[in-house]
C-alpha cells in the first residue's frame, strides 16, 4: 500500500525489531493499551491477543479499513479512532480509572508535540513505548553536561523519565527514513520531588538561558543575581546553561519569584 508522506508514514517491517518491541512492551492479559498509528498492523495484531483492551488512534482511514477488512481483528478488544492524535481529546476516550500503556511509532515531524500532549494527561498512563528520531531521543534522554541537554530535556524530564531501549537503522522501515530511529520507554509515574512555585517564571528562565547557551549564567543574569545570590543558591556562577540541573533551574526560578 502506498505510504502517504504527509502522514509521516514509515512502517516497521524488520521482524527482528518488531519482536524486540513486543518483548519490551510485554503486555499482560489485564493491561489496557493505546497505540498511536497502527500502520499495517505489525504491532497491533500480536498485541491484541496479549491484553485486555487496545485503543488504536490512526489518522489514515486506509490503514483502519485495511485492518478491519483484511486482517483478523478481535473486535471485542480493539477499538479504532480514525483521527489525528493531536486533535483527539484523550481524556474523552480513555477511562480515568485505568492506567494505560501507550505504544507508538511517532511521525518525526510531530513527535515532540505528541509527547507533550501525553505529558498533559500523564495521569492516564503508566508506561509508554515510543519510536522517535534518534536525535530527538538523545535530547529527551540528555543529562546536564551534555551538549544535547536543553529545553526539551528539561521540560519533559520535569514530568516523566526516559529509558533508551535500542536504536534502529533506516532499513528497518518502509519507506526508509533518512535518519536513524530510537525506541524509548517512558515512565509516567516518575517522581522527582522538584517543587516549582511559578511555572511561568520557570519557563521564561529556561528559555532565557538557552537563548544564550554559550554564555555563563552569571552573565545571563547579571542584572538580577549577584555573587551572594549564587552562593545562596549553591550554584557555580561560571557554569553554562547545559551544565545546570533541573533542580538548579527550579531553585533559581523559586529564588527569583521570591525576590
Amino acid at each position: 500500500m502506498h505510504k502517504k508522506k504527509r502522514f509521516g508514514q514509515n512502517f516497521l517491517v524488520d521482524r527482528h525489531y518488531i519482536n524486540l518491541i513486543l518483548e519490551a512492551v510485554t503486555p499482560e492479559l489485564l493491561d489496557d493499551l493505546v497505540e498511536i498509528g497502527c500502520g499495517d498492523g505489525a504491532i497491533t495484531l500480536p498485541l491484541q491477543s496479549q491484553c485486555r483492551s487496545l485503543k488504536v488512534i490512526e489518522i489514515d482511514k486506509r490503514m483502519v479499513d485495511f485492518l478491519l477488512q483484511k486482517k483478523m481483528i478481535d473486535h471485542a478488544k480493539v477499538e479504532f479512532f480514525n483521527t489525528d492524535v493531536l486533535k483527539i481529546d484523550l481524556k474523552t476516550i480513555l477511562d480515568p480509572k485505568c492506567k494505560y500503556k501507550i505504544i507508538g511509532n511517532l511521525p518525526y515531524n510531530i513527535a515532540t508535540e505528541i509527547i507533550f500532549r501525553l505529558i498533559e494527561c500523564k495521569h492516564l498512563f503508566s508506561l509508554g513505548y515510543i519510536m522517535v528520531q534518534k536525535e530527538v531521543a538523545e535530547r529527551l534522554c540528555a543529562q546536564p553536561g551534555s551538549k544535547k541537554f536543553g529545553k526539551l530535556s528539561i521540560f519533559t524530564q520535569l514530568e516523566v523519565s526516559f529509558d533508551h531501549l535500542f536504536d534502529l537503522p533506516p532499513n528497518a522501515f518502509d519507506p526508509q527514513p533518512k535518519v536513524n530511529s530510537t525506541f524509548l520507554k517512558i515512565n509516567f509515574d516518575h517522581k522527582n520531588n522538584i517543587h516549582i512555585l511559578d511555572r511561568t517564571v520557570f519557563s521564561h528562565l529556561v528559555h532565557r538561558c538557552f537563548s544564550m547557551r554559550r554564555k555563563k549564567i552569571s552573565t545571563i543574569f547579571k542584572d538580577h543575581l549577584n555573587q551572594k545570590d549564587w552562593e545562596s543558591l549553591n550554584i557555580d556562577s561560571a557554569l553554562r546553561p547545559e551544565e545546570l540541573s533541573i533542580r538548579d533551574y527550579a531553585n533559581m526560578s523559586n529564588y527569583l519569584k521570591n525576590e
